[in-house]
């Protein structure tokens, strides 16, 4: 009989989930676990060459030789296919559904996922559909399938929060996004919002916020209520130039370490065209600190310079010197020359005032050139010039360091020099004058000494006055030491003969007492000597010198006018009583200038500060209300936003139910329409055949509709409207309190 077997023909079976094919394909370990399986059956699977294959191939292994193979071919496709049902249904299929938008991101995760058993388990994607099928053997199916769960769990939510963020950008005042930086408060935020982002855009005044829309909206809230704690302060004549000082980057450095130092939290501004510096921080107590600690650290100090001085301004020697100066403050000295107005203007932080004022006082000093004529007598510079020209060259080369240079001119004695080389070359000069032997001789011919009284009576006459002090004959430089000088050893001199009119030191004023003819003269200190006057004649008496005064008339008058126009009036000398009222007079003079000159200046800089003060504090009012009336405005706009967010999160979710409501009524009303249309179609087939209607009516209508869904109607909410009441808003406002003094 098995001479005449024939093996069945090869299975094809096809109706098995595709899936699972896939998985054995793709799978070595679970290929050879159906081939085992299937042996068992004599049975060989032939493996698909492509992966999208719907069928397998089973061949019969069965054998003419094999024991009942007719009985077994009989049935050799019933085992077969039990055999791969046995071991297809150990597999099992898992569909994971995502949405296109996040198909990218779950690949991009999965790559990143870990499988404990690769041979157990196979993930596969359908990219056009967005779908991932998890196939393989129970418990790894379910490990797999728990990541992948997890991973589309998690990549939804992140797409919920970016559909949720937002995006918005707030416009303040510069100060006030400066100082949002300056106290970190974009920190602070992110420890109660971990989700939100904040960024600063200084160029635009901008605070951009980004984040969760609810927490975006409370994040604006929280910086408009932060503002609102900023107060601020003045400092007035704060001058353009210290304002452009303090505004370089090395002194702003400084200034700002100070502020750290301390622990000042300070921002600072300069209102464009005025000399007005405004200092923001969190308190009044530390804006007023803030204020003091700028003032105190930038200094201007001008210096007005001698006519002499002003030249040296457009010299490199001083350009080199401000050069040295500024390098060694390291940025924290400028010093500007404001050569048409003469006088030079340090700016510089407060531990270089003294140093960077002694480094220029110290280059005047040393190069500046004075020039002073020493006016002699004729006589004295026709001798200097003809036989001490030499000596007066030899002072000139001595003191070359200070720049000394002198001129002999037939006017005098040319100086020029420094300082300290002009006071040295005035006493070189001296010395050589003091070296030079004098000798007076009195002329006797009448007629040159009536013709030179004359000149000087007419212009008395003229004039109406009396001469000070005598003091022809005397050089400049007699006079210039004649504080200084005895005339007679050349020692100091502290006293005065007013007799001889001599000034004497103590020794030549004991020497002077003890001569039997000196012995009552009249020696003082020299500050409390009287005043030398030239002869002048009496307009009553011409050949007679006025010496007295007259008490009852306080005329002066000469000895002749005793005996007869003022016999018996009382008389005083006329030396005692010029320099008496001299010297009161100066006095009240001082008296009035130190007291009501002074005192009038004080009281009008006071009242020109007053002026200045009011004017400020008036200012400082009308910014701080403008400040307050912006605050309240923005406190409106955050109420505003977040009221709107509100608003919008309930619509969303109110039309979201609605809409859903409506699409189960359209449902249920097609449902109606198709059960109405295929009933119509039952009864035109009845339709003119008695018999068959009645036959087939008890079943036409034997249909079973649920309950019409209720309609629900959502409430709008109700938006109450606040009531404003201009005395409420004027209490968070603030109240205008004018003065008691107000005239």
């Amino acid at each position: 009989m098995s001479h005449f077997y024939m093996p069945p023909a090869p299975l094809e079976i096809s109706d098995f989930d595709p899936k699972k094919l896939l998985f054995l394909i793709k799978s070595p370990p679970n290929q050879r676990a159906v081939e085992k399986q299937l042996e068992a059956v004599y049975g060989k699977p032939i493996w698909p060459k492509k992966s999208k294959s719907n069928s397998l191939t089973v061949e019969c292994t069965l054998t003419p030789e094999t024991n009942d193979c007719q009985k077994i071919a009989r049935h050799w496709e019933t085992k077969v296919k039990e055999n791969l049902s046995k071991f297809l249904d150990l597999l099992h299929v898992c569909k994971h559904t995502t949405l296109q938008e996040a198909f990218p991101l779950v690949l991009s995760e999965l790559k990143y996922m870990t499988i404990s058993n690769p041979d157990a388990v196979a993930v596969v994607l359908e990219k056009r559909n967005h779908e991932i099928y998890v196939t393989g053997h129970r418990q790894a199916v379910t490990d797999v399938s728990k990541q992948v769960s997890d991973i589309i769990q998690k990549v939804d939510q992140e797409l919920d929060r970016k559909k949720q963020q937002m995006q918005e950008e707030k416009h303040l005042k510069r100060h006030l996004v400066l100082m949002l930086q300056f106290c970190k408060f974009e920190q602070q935020l992110q420890k109660k919002y971990k989700d939100i982002s904040l960024k600063y855009d200084i160029s635009k005044n901008l605070v951009k916020f980004e984040g969760l829309s609810g927490e975006v909206t409370s994040a604006i809230v929280e910086m408009y209520e932060f503002t609102t704690k900023v107060v601020k302060t003045e400092v007035k004549q704060f001058s353009k130039l210290l304002q452009q000082f303090l505004q370089q980057q090395p002194v702003y450095m400084y200034v700002n370490s100070k502020m750290k130092e301390r622990n000042i939290i300070g921002i600072w501004e300069f209102r464009k065209g005025e000399e007005t510096l405004t200092v923001f921080s969190m308190s009044d107590q530390q804006a007023v600190q803030a204020a003091h600690l700028i003032k105190e650290s930038v200094i201007e100090t001008p210096i007005n310079l001698k006519n002499e001085s002003k030249a040296l301004l457009p010299t490199k020697e001083w350009q080199s010197k401000v050069d040295e100066i500024e390098n060694n403050g390291q940025g924290l000295i400028k010093i500007i020359a404001q050569t048409d107005q003469g006088r030079i203007i340090i700016l510089c932080t407060e531990q270089w005032e003294g140093l960077a004022r002694e480094y220029i006082d110290d280059f005047m000093l040393a190069n500046t050139i004075y020039e002073e004529s020493l006016n002699l007598e004729l006589a004295m510079m026709k001798y200097l010039q003809v036989n001490c020209a030499g000596d007066l060259d030899d002072v000139s080369r001595s003191l070359e360091s200070e720049k000394v240079k002198v001129e002999v001119r037939d006017s005098g004695i040319v100086i020029k020099a420094t300082k300290t080389g002009l006071n040295q070359a005035k006493f070189a000069i001296d010395k050589i004058v003091q070296g030079v032997n004098k000798q007076t001789h009195s002329i006797n011919k009448a007629g040159i000494r009536k013709h030179m009284s004359d000149i000087i009576l007419r212009t008395n006459a003229e004039y109406g006055y009396v001469q000070g002090p005598d003091v022809s004959g005397v050089s400049d430089i007699a006079m210039s030491q004649h504080y200084v000088d005895c005339q007679t050893c050349g020692g100091y001199s502290d006293f005065y003969c007013n007799a001889c009119h001599k000034r004497m030191c103590g020794k030549c004023r004991d020497e002077h007492l003890k001569h039997p003819d000196n012995a009552k003269h009249d020696v003082c200190r020299y500050e409390d000597r009287k005043f030398v006057f030239s002869s002048v004649p009496c307009k009553v008496h011409p050949k007679h010198q006025m010496v007295l005064c007259c008490k009852k008339c306080q005329q002066a008058i000469c000895a002749l006018c005793t005996t007869k126009e003022h016999e018996g009036h009382g008389f005083l000398d006329l030396e005692e009583v010029y320099t008496k009222k001299y010297k009161t007079r100066t006095e009240e003079i001082r008296r009035i200038r130190d007291e009501f000159l002074l005192n009038s200046r004080l009281r009008l800089k006071e009242s020109r500060n007053a002026t200045l003060e009011l004017k400020g504090n008036l200012e400082l009012m009308r910014n701080s209300m403008k400040e307050q009336a912006s605050q309240i405005k923005g406190l409106v706009d955050a109420i505003l936003t977040e009221n709107l967010h509100d608003l919008h999160s309930y619509e969303a979710s109110a039309v979201e139910k609605l809409e859903y409501q409506e699409k189960v009524l359209d449902t249920y009303v097609t449902h109606v329409q198709d059960t109405c249309k295929l009933e119509e179609y039952k009864n035109s087939m009845f339709f003119g055949n008695p018999v068959e209607f009645l036959s087939g009516i008890s079943d036409t209508l034997d249909v079973k509709f649920e309950p019409i869904p209720d309609v629900q109607k959502l409430s709008p909410g109700n938006f109450s409207e606040g009531k404003l009441n201009k005395e409420e808003i004027r209490k968070q406002f603030g109240v205008l309190t004018k003065p008691s003094n107000e005239t």
